[in-house]
């Protein structure tokens, strides 16, 4: 079950815990407002997400608590009410995605391009083209949270964090989480 649970884990971690700061973008429909207090309710799932073959995952029911409960704790703390489906004045809704990246390094015999400058110091790392692991593998996570109308048919707002996972933030999921939540919805109305 341990093995089940580790990809969904680090996909969720990733949000918040990447080599460089993870990337937010904020997408709003200027015709919709989403007043101050508001109430509102988790949608039903939608089937509007990343594929399978685009790295979309179910997170385990841990996973899905810790990230339904980070994203009800940030709407609260932004005024917003948890109600019912019949009372609530918009849903949320969010996927989850990860994907395995692979790059390689080019060789050191490879044939230069035109122009290409002569070999520099590299410093106390060393010249990049003399690592010998010529393959670097990393983990790369995404989660898409979108605030929909009262009558679920438009997206009023939609935050979506991605980013390369560290391999340390697996340790504390549960802070990687809420911080990845808590710069997604840093914008949200």
């Amino acid at each position: 079950m341990r093995s089940r649970l580790r990809p969904a884990i680090l996909a969720a971690i990733a949000l918040a815990s990447t080599a460089c700061e993870p990337t937010v973008i904020i997408e709003r429909d200027e015709t919709v407002r989403i007043p101050s207090g508001a109430s509102w309710s988790w949608s039903t799932a939608d089937g509007d997400g990343p594929s399978a073959a685009q790295g979309e995952v179910v997170p385990p029911p841990d996973i899905h608590d810790r990230l339904s409960d980070a994203i009800a704790q940030g709407l609260e703390a932004r005024g917003f009410r948890l109600t019912t489906p019949d009372a609530a004045e918009f849903f949320v809704h969010f996927h989850l995605a990860r994907r395995e990246v692979v790059d390689t390094i080019p060789r050191t015999d490879a044939p230069r391009a035109v122009g290409d400058r002569d070999p520099q110091d590299w410093g106390r790392y060393g010249d990049p083209e003399q690592m010998r692991e010529r393959t670097m593998t990393w983990q790369e996570g995404l989660l898409v949270v979108d605030a929909l109308t009262a009558d679920g048919r438009k997206v009023a707002w939609r935050g979506i964090i991605y980013g390369e996972i560290k391999p340390q933030a697996e340790r504390d999921p549960t802070s990687a989480i809420r911080s990845a939540v808590e710069r997604l919805l840093a914008e949200f109305p």
